[in-house]
């Protein structure tokens, strides 16, 4: 019986050691009058993969979906005596709070309302300061031995501290000397998908553990200072490494590495 006890104990500690890279969409639903409008279905649905997300408007027309992957969604609303609202084209990272309010038009259900997304908005729900790296930039941009991770020099409030020269896919130690908001080489958080991935013996805790190629990543997130509770225990900041899920379409990449 103790071991078990203390087989049970060591896995919530590395479940509750874990970073949350998934997303939440939040927001307010009006009518045109400014009036919350309270039991309204909210849907995102994800588009590579036509994955739906639900929930419904609380008495304050506030809502909130958690636990969202990565990728493109569409949003809609539906109420009684409210045309359907459906907004398309909303990009969510890794990792983030974005802020969507609807405004609900009279009218039947059966007609609808169609909004393409606006640009991006200035950060409102959360404290923390950082940038993306995107899917588009991780694909496009040169990157030294295949190495995502060695894109984090291109953020703000990052200091690059060791030589790039010679990088290799399978290699750590390159890739891992900057530092973030003040503090030293090696004092940043570094999570993969979540999952912490600094290494914690002698010298190897100053090192990334492992970096994915750059064909698997969605986005690399980089944040000079970060206010979140979840991310303690770093004198840095953090660089959060986000991989690709499966979609609807086939597809895949071949490489080769030569130096």
């Amino acid at each position: 019986m103790p071991r078990r006890i203390l087989a049970l104990a060591a896995l919530f500690t590395c479940l509750s050691s874990a970073q949350e890279f998934r997303s939440t969409l939040t927001g307010k639903v009006t009518d045109p009058s400014g009036a919350v409008v309270p039991n309204v279905q909210v849907i995102a649905t994800k588009t590579d993969t036509n994955s739906r997300f639900q929930t419904v408007t609380n008495s304050d027309g506030l809502y909130t979906i958690p636990f969202l992957l990565p990728g493109t969604y569409e949003l809609s609303a539906e109420a009684a005596g409210f045309k359907k609202y459906v907004q398309s084209g909303i990009q969510i990272g890794s990792d983030t709070r974005v802020a969507q309010d609807v405004v609900l038009s009279i009218g039947a259900s059966t007609e609808s309302i169609s909004v393409t997304a606006d640009a991006a908005q200035l950060e409102s729900v959360t404290a923390s300061a950082g940038q993306v790296i995107t899917t588009r930039e991780v694909e496009s941009l040169p990157v030294n031995g295949r190495a995502p991770m060695d894109l984090a020099v291109l953020g703000y409030g990052v200091v690059n501290t060791g030589t790039r020269d010679q990088n290799r896919p399978f290699e750590n130690s390159g890739f891992s000397t900057f530092a973030m908001g003040g503090a030293p080489t090696g004092a940043n958080a570094a999570p993969l998908d979540g999952v912490p991935n600094v290494g914690t013996l002698g010298e190897a805790s100053t090192r990334i553990s492992f970096s994915p190629p750059v064909d698997s990543v969605v986005d690399v997130k980089v944040e000079a200072f970060n206010v979140d509770a979840s991310y303690g225990g770093f004198g840095g900041g953090t660089v959060e490494v986000t991989t690709k899920g499966g979609t609807n379409q086939l597809h895949g990449s071949a490489s080769e590495f030569n130096q």
